[in-house]
C-alpha cells in the first residue's frame, strides 16, 4: 500500500472488547520455502495470551493490526493494491479436502468438496469481514466471496470504493474502536453466509478518500475457522 511493505511490529488482537483493545506480538521466523521472513504465531499461543489478559474466554475471530506506518495520511494509495499472503492450518480444510483427477499441466492436484464437506465448512467458518479500515469515523470492510475456502490466499485488494462496503459512519455515539467489528461476531458467528456481502452499504470515492487521508486502523483476519491451530 503506497509503497509500503513492512512484516515489523505486525500484532494480533480480538477489537471491540469491552476492555481496551489488547495485543498479541507476533515474532518474525526466518524460512527458506518460498519468502525470507513470515509473521507466524501457534492458534493456542495467542488465544491462551488474549484470555489471561482480558480475563475473557476468545470467543470471536480476532485479525492483524497493522504498525504505524500503514496508518495515518494514505490518500495517494488511492487505487493502489493491497496485497496480502495468509495461510493457517486447521483439521477440518485438511480432513473435508480429497484430489480429484489432476488437470494441471504441472502434475498439481486440484480439489474439489462434496456438498456434505461445503456445509460442514460453512459451520465451523467464521463470517466476519476479512479486510477492515478506519479512519475519521467510517470503518470499511472488504469481504471474499462465501465460495472462496482457501487455507493459502494471494489476494490482491485494490484501495478503491468498488472493494468496500461502509458497516460503521459517523455520527455515532460509541467509539469506533469499542463498536463491534460487525453484527456477526460473537453469538452470530456461524451467520447466514450469503447476507455477509450484503451488510452495511457500497463506498464512494468520498468514502474511500476520507478514510485513507487519515487511517487509524487496519486489520486483516487472522482468525477463519473455529479449529485453526496456526495463522501466518
Amino acid at each position: 500500500m503506497n509503497t509500503v511493505n513492512t512484516l515489523a511490529n505486525w500484532k494480533i488482537i480480538v477489537p471491540s472488547l469491552s476492555t481496551p483493545d489488547t495485543s498479541y506480538t507476533i515474532p518474525m521466523i526466518e524460512t527458506s520455502v518460498q519468502y525470507d521472513k513470515v509473521l507466524f504465531a501457534q492458534t493456542r499461543a495467542v488465544e491462551g495470551w488474549l484470555s489471561s489478559v482480558t480475563s475473557t474466554p476468545v470467543t470471536r475471530g480476532y485479525y492483524w493490526s497493522a504498525p504505524e506506518v500503514y496508518l495515518g495520511n494514505q490518500i495517494t494509495a488511492y487505487r493502489d493494491t493491497l496485497n496480502i499472503i495468509l495461510r493457517f492450518n486447521s483439521p477440518t480444510m485438511l480432513t473435508y479436502r480429497t484430489p480429484t483427477i489432476n488437470t494441471d499441466i504441472s502434475g498439481s492436484r486440484q480439489f474439489s468438496l462434496s456438498m456434505a464437506m461445503t456445509d460442514h465448512l460453512n459451520y465451523m467458518w467464521l463470517h466476519e469481514p476479512d479486510i477492515v479500515i478506519e479512519g475519521n469515523g467510517y470503518r470499511l470492510v472488504h469481504m471474499l466471496s462465501p465460495s472462496y475456502r482457501e487455507s493459502h490466499m494471494i489476494l490482491n485488494i485494490p484501495l478503491s470504493e468498488s472493494s468496500f462496503r461502509v458497516i460503521v459512519e459517523p455520527p455515532t455515539s460509541i467509539p469506533l474502536d469499542r463498536f463491534p467489528i460487525s453484527w456477526l461476531q460473537g453469538d452470530q458467528l456461524r451467520f447466514d453466509e450469503s447476507t455477509l456481502e450484503r451488510v452495511g452499504r457500497p463506498a464512494t470515492i468520498a468514502d474511500i478518500m476520507t478514510v485513507l487521508s487519515s487511517i487509524d486502523r487496519l486489520l486483516i483476519k487472522a482468525k477463519y475457522i473455529t479449529d485453526q491451530t496456526t495463522t501466518e
